[in-house]
């Protein structure tokens, strides 16, 4: 939802000229790279382009979603780094609005979190997917706190905080049942006996996983 705020963008053929425009500004026409250079690298120069015309602009939720999105596609390409400093220069321009748009971000901040955890830097992911689910609870939306608990508990779990993992589990499970998303809540109730299985209790995953086949299967009727 953050890159609707940026103006579409098309490969065009040999002859043809692309731009990507910020909403309400002027069509600014720009050669693209020459063909036969790998489409990561097309898609990299599109928002790189589209991040300088929303900055020169001055159209700060285009920008942050520009960053963000640019940092997705580095951190699929293996450029942890880069996307790092990214999705960090996003979270902060954040913090810096009166008022960010709450989904935008959560959406940074997980992707933070997600580029951290690539590096191994845990102590960092796990903080910046909290601060995401706390910018979402206050918000409001079920359903983005909800990737935002999963997000929460994959850091836990690769910090061998089982018992964090638990407790985060287990408050999805609650936040579902108690608005009866009963798909949400098997999931929720299959991510909790993955984590007791690690913790080796073994009759209390099978437990669980038996109840999250069940809430599925109610989810399907």
């Amino acid at each position: 939802e953050a890159i609707s705020q940026m103006a579409d963008a098309h490969a065009p053929d040999d002859e043809d000229e692309a731009s990507l425009v910020p909403v309400g500004q002027p069509r600014q026409v720009s050669r693209r790279p020459r063909q036969g250079d790998p489409a990561e690298k097309w898609a990299k120069w599109a928002f790189e382009r589209a991040l300088k015309q929303f900055q020169e602009s001055g159209d700060q939720i285009g920008e942050i979603a520009a960053r963000h999105s640019l940092a997705g596609l580095l951190v699929t390409a293996g450029d942890f780094e880069e996307g790092v400093l990214l999705e960090r220069q996003a979270v902060t321009l954040c913090r810096k609005m009166p008022a960010a748009p709450p989904r935008l971000f959560a959406a940074t901040s997980l992707g933070l979190s997600r580029a951290l955890l690539m590096l191994g830097r845990i102590g960092d992911a796990r903080m910046a997917a909290a601060e995401a689910l706390r910018v979402l609870v206050a918000f409001g939306d079920h359903s983005l706190c909800s990737t935002a608990r999963h997000a929460l508990l994959d850091v836990h779990v690769c910090a061998d905080d089982l018992v964090s993992a638990i407790g985060v589990a287990a408050d999805e499970c609650g936040a579902c049942k108690a608005i009866g998303d009963v798909r949400g809540e098997a999931t929720a109730l299959r991510a909790l006996a993955s984590v007791r299985l690690l913790d080796g209790e073994f009759k209390q995953a099978q437990r669980l996983a038996q109840e999250s086949r069940h809430r599925a299967k109610d989810a399907k009727d």
